[in-house]
């Protein structure tokens, strides 16, 4: 169903699940870059074009800037596709698109204006689309740097859940049931921290993009 009479409004759910393997058991979400934890990133970037925000894992003890309300999947440790379908039982609002990311990418959140609008306009010129998902520049899909409709979604998890495909499946489950589209977004914002060096990569992608803002606000001096 096209949103043409409703404001497009967004929730937001952040996949936030515990240790990683790759990286000898951190918490991805309590990592640091430029003075604040990833997970605080992500809400303070996406938080700003969302009606609300759930987190999907282990209670932090942080504030990560914004009213959250946090669950888990059901049982714990059973899955992303298990998490991402969590998050929507627990979302509260009426919003009418959902927003998901991945606590391990940082500035994901950045764009979500540009997934939504594209997902907007798939929809206005009558293109079938139910998810805009971000795309890297290698040319791959991302399903936690997305925006849904969510009643699509809703739907989609609905008929998994019935066929007992949420617990311990793959994300691509969701993707194959929906009508999908994607959007190629900055490698800022679509690195996702995976290993060391890709923590290395986020902190020079960071800083090269910081020297490239301050040269062009002393050249608009």
């Amino acid at each position: 169903m096209a949103h043409q009479h409703i404001r497009p409004t967004m929730a937001l759910i952040v996949v936030a699940g515990g240790a990683s393997q790759r990286m000898g058991g951190t918490d991805k979400a309590l990592l640091q870059v430029d003075g604040k934890s990833y997970l605080q990133h992500v809400i303070s970037e996406a938080a700003p074009h969302c009606v609300e925000t759930v987190i999907v894992g282990p209670r932090r003890d942080l504030d990560p800037g914004n009213a959250v309300n946090w669950t888990v999947e059901d049982p714990p440790g059973s899955g992303p596709l298990a998490g991402l379908a969590a998050g929507f039982a627990a979302l509260r609002s009426q919003a009418t698109h959902c927003a998901v990311l991945s606590c391990d990418a940082p500035f994901a959140g950045r764009a979500l204006p540009r997934l939504l609008a594209h997902l907007i306009s798939l929809r206005e010129k009558r293109k079938p689309c139910d998810a805009v998902l971000a795309q890297d520049g290698a040319g791959y899909p991302q399903p936690l740097i997305a925006v849904y409709d969510r009643p699509a979604a809703d739907y989609a998890l609905k008929r998994l859940r019935a066929d007992n495909r949420i617990e311990n499946s793959p994300l691509r489950l969701l993707r194959q049931s929906l009508r999908t589209a994607t959007l190629e977004i900055s490698d800022l914002e679509s690195l996702d921290v995976d290993t060391t060096a890709d923590r290395d990569t986020l902190e020079r992608l960071l800083h090269s993009q910081n020297m490239e803002t301050q040269r062009t606000q002393k050249a608009g001096q």
